[in-house]
């Protein structure tokens, strides 16, 4: 179940890297001037907070005690999935916009809450050894792999193009991962609730 976690968690950092340097290379392309560039960024984060603020307040409560944590940890695989795609076939500042408003949001208004739901049903103990290392060393390993991986496809295929062939399987393995949490989630807290 841990392990699961680790997996979600190394899949969400991939991808988030992915529209990361995605974004920056966009931005730098199409907005040359350092300081166009640092308003954009900042209204996309205006958004962003916005937009999560209300997922948050209005659907996050009634998304997970309706969906459970496992069907709510599917829609960020989708939306990055799709994301990466878009911005590896067609990079441009409104996709951009539109791909990380959406990633973030979902990220932390409804991912970043059904996955600490998940720690709920694990012991103690577990829970803070496995969180340190799962926040810390799992997240930044997934980090530094997008960004060497990304370099690697791009040079190999002399384009971005094969990103977007590269998010299929991932989308499905973070998906996989997603509802295998849910289900072990449910089988925990049945397991809590009986003993």
């Amino acid at each position: 179940y841990l392990m699961a976690i680790a997996g979600f968690v190394l899949c969400t950092s991939i991808a988030a890297t992915f529209v990361y340097l995605a974004r920056a290379d966009v931005a730098k392309l199409e907005l040359p001037n350092r300081n166009e560039r640092t308003e954009w960024f900042a209204s996309l984060d205006i958004w962003t907070q916005s937009i999560t603020f209300g997922i948050q307040l209005v659907l996050a409560r009634p998304l997970l005690a309706w969906l459970g944590p496992g069907l709510v940890l599917c829609i960020l695989p989708l939306v990055q999935g799709v994301g990466v795609t878009v911005l590896s076939l067609a990079p441009s500042l409104a996709a951009v916009a539109i791909v990380e408003v959406a990633s973030r949001s979902a990220t932390h208004g409804l991912t970043r809450p059904a996955r600490e739901l998940l720690f709920t049903v694990v012991s103690r103990d577990d829970k803070y050894r496995a969180k340190n290392v799962i926040d810390t060393l799992v997240l930044r390993f997934g980090d530094v792999s997008a960004a060497w991986g990304r370099t690697g496809l791009v040079a190999a295929s002399a384009g971005t193009a094969v990103l977007a062939i590269a998010a299929v399987p991932l989308t499905l393995m973070w998906l996989a991962l997603a509802l295998a949490l849910g289900v072990g989630f449910r089988r925990r807290t049945i397991a809590k609730e009986s003993s």
